[in-house]
C-alpha cells in the first residue's frame, strides 16, 4: 500500500470514529505513540493524517496540551458566495442574535484611503457588530469603512 493511501486510511478512519461518536467531541486523542502503535502505522502517517484532520475542522491541537476533537462544528462557507454573519450561523443550525452594535462616524487611514481612492481622513460609517448565535457568544465583526450617505441632492 502507497504512502499516500495508508495516510487516508488513517484519516477516514479516525473521521469514522469521530462521527460514529467513538470518538466523542471534546475528547483528547491517545499519545501519538500510542494511537499510532495501536493503528499499526508509523507516526509520521498518523501526524499528517491528523494534520488534514486538523484542517477539515475536525481536530483541534492544543500546543502542550494533545490534540482533540473539535467540540463545535466549524463555520463553512464556500469563498465564491458572499453570505452575512447571520446566514452563516444559520447555515450551522443555530440562530443568529445580536446583543451589540454600533455604527460611528470616523476617518479612514492612509492604507483604506488608498485602497477606497479616498482622501486621507475622509469620514465613511465604521460598524461594529458582537453575534451571539445560540445564545453563546462567538463572533465579533468590525466592518468598514464604508462610504457616508450621499449629500441630499446628489
Amino acid at each position: 500500500m502507497g504512502r499516500s493511501s495508508l495516510v487516508r486510511q488513517v484519516q477516514e478512519d479516525l473521521r469514522g470514529r469521530i462521527l460514529d461518536g467513538s470518538l466523542p467531541a471534546g475528547s483528547q486523542l491517545p499519545a501519538e505513540v500510542d494511537l499510532a502503535r495501536s493503528m499499526g502505522v508509523s507516526r509520521t502517517s498518523l501526524r499528517e493524517a491528523v494534520q488534514q484532520l486538523q484542517l477539515d475542522g475536525l481536530l483541534i491541537k492544543r500546543h502542550g496540551y494533545g490534540t482533540f476533537v473539535r467540540s463545535t462544528p466549524p463555520l463553512r462557507s464556500a469563498l465564491n458566495v458572499n453570505k452575512s454573519t447571520s446566514e452563516l450561523i444559520r447555515d450551522q443550525g443555530m440562530v443568529p442574535g445580536t446583543v451589540a452594535a454600533q455604527v460611528r462616524r470616523a476617518a479612514v487611514t492612509p492604507h483604506e484611503a488608498d485602497r477606497l481612492g479616498l482622501a486621507p481622513d475622509d469620514p465613511v460609517m465604521l460598524t461594529w457588530e458582537h453575534y451571539v448565535p445560540d445564545a453563546f457568544e462567538f463572533v465579533v465583526q468590525r466592518r468598514g469603512p464604508s462610504l457616508p450617505p450621499a449629500a441630499p441632492g446628489r
